[in-house]
């Protein structure tokens, strides 16, 4: 899963081109409408969220969003994978480190969310980076996913982060991925993460990118609080 892309060029463009190949964005989609899991919400369908007092309607809207998020990002040679969707961020947008201030202009921000899009703007790829959680499940009072929550959603991930390079934000999702490893930006790490993201989708081709990764988090970890 973590193959590093090689710069843009024909090579590039040929191996985009086999990103997600076999799977299509219908699939990923109708797969993650079916997931269910006892006490947590499937925030992609719409008995599941009528049931949890959501109104008629804000499933539809959220499968739609991430919907359009997949095909405009479906050749992204880079998968970003967190934990899961955060109580004001993807559980109302449908689309994961989203707001539905970031999709409408309107609603509920996220300071995960901000950050993210924020840093992905500066470093001019966001098209390049399709992102993803561990869960795709709303876990109630924000709590963490729980094992039988990314267990049964693993079989969604692997088929989005298939011929992709995955980076894991957050020890949670590193956990589930195996991938390298990249602060997650609450409580303080947001300078941390942007270098980090930096260093994973900037560095030469032949930079190893888990070693790169390791070598930034003990620096981060051997500076005094």
């Amino acid at each position: 899963m973590s193959r590093r892309p090689a710069p843009a060029d024909a090579a590039t463009a040929r191996e985009r081109r086999r990103v997600g190949a076999g799977t299509s964005v219908g699939e990923v989609l109708d797969r993650l409408a079916r997931i269910r899991v006892a006490g947590a919400l499937n925030i992609y369908d719409e008995d599941d969220c009528v049931g949890w007092g959501d109104e008629p309607g804000q499933a539809t809207v959220r499968r739609r969003a991430l919907g359009r998020h997949l095909t405009a990002r479906w050749t992204a040679p880079v998968v970003l994978v967190g934990e899961a969707p955060g109580k004001d961020g993807a559980r109302w947008s449908g689309v994961p480190f989203t707001s539905c201030r970031q999709l409408s202009g309107s609603g509920p921000t996220e300071p995960t969310a901000t950050t993210v899009h924020r840093v992905l703007s500066e470093l001019g790829c966001e098209r390049e980076v399709l992102l993803w959680n561990a869960s795709m499940l709303f876990a109630p009072g924000n709590r963490d996913p729980r094992r039988a929550e990314v267990e049964t959603c693993s079989h969604v991930l692997d088929l989005v982060c298939r011929g992709r390079v995955v980076l894991a934000v957050g020890r949670f999702a590193q956990a589930a991925t195996g991938a390298p490893y990249i602060r997650h930006p609450s409580h303080g790490g947001a300078p941390w993460f942007a270098e980090g993201l930096r260093v994973g989708l900037r560095s030469p081709p032949s930079t190893d990118l888990r070693e790169a990764l390791d070598r930034l988090d003990q620096a981060r970890l051997a500076r005094p609080a």
